[in-house]
């Protein structure tokens, strides 16, 4: 099918816009092996209902994701993903979400990335509002502020993002409701908790450091 230029143009910028946001996240040990993992096995349960891609397309991804873990989920990791890694998983699963959103017509599908996409567009709102260059390497990331400031397992903090998205997931393909539904009930409560969490985080380290 055919799409208006602006809309595809607009496609394109959001798609860079996740490519770096994944690659963004992609700061600690695990996080985007076991991340990549839940999301693959949500799409792979999704793609047994709809029958959309050959399951081989699903399956490789999520045997390479695992392969990966085996290398990286330990204290000292001896296999990271890197730039390659990170943009070549988030090109794959975008993939098969564009695939099933333009199936059913149903941007829920979205969501399967919704806790990385609330911690780098609201990390993103406030770097633009301290007037730094978002463009410049940081350490303002939730996850980066638990791990080197809170001094928190980097596995710990890497299964608590999994296990979030993990069950959003389950709620995305347990119920069938639009997009602007699941958005209400879903991204903005856990935007809520998210600003609301990391000012306490920070009034504990300013405390903390003096």
């Amino acid at each position: 099918f055919s799409l208006p230029i602006w809309v595809v143009a607009l496609y394109y910028v959001f798609v860079i816009g996740i490519l770096n946001s994944y690659n963004f996240m992609d700061g600690i040990n695990v996080i985007i092996g076991l991340y990549s993992l839940v999301a693959l096995v949500t799409l792979y349960f999704v793609n047994e209902k709809f029958d959309i891609f050959a399951p081989d397309f699903i399956i490789f991804p999520i045997l390479a994701s695992v392969v990966f873990l085996f290398f990286n989920f330990r204290k000292k990791a001896k296999c990271f993903a890197g730039d390659i890694g990170s943009f070549s998983i988030a090109f794959w699963i975008l993939t098969l979400i564009a695939g099933f959103i333009i199936y059913t017509d149903n941007y829920k599908y979205l969501l399967l990335l919704t806790v990385y996409g609330v911690d780098s567009v609201l990390t993103i709102v406030e770097r633009l509002k301290l007037k730094e260059n978002i463009f410049d390497a940081h350490r303002k990331h939730l996850y980066q502020l638990l791990v080197n400031e809170k001094n928190q397992s980097h596995l710990l903090i890497s299964f608590i993002y999994a296990a979030i998205q993990a069950v959003i997931n389950y709620i995305l393909i347990s119920t069938n409701h639009s997009f602007p539904y699941y958005f209400a009930v879903i991204v903005l409560p856990l935007v809520i908790a998210y600003i609301l969490f990391k000012i306490y985080l920070k009034k504990t380290i300013l405390i903390t450091n003096n």
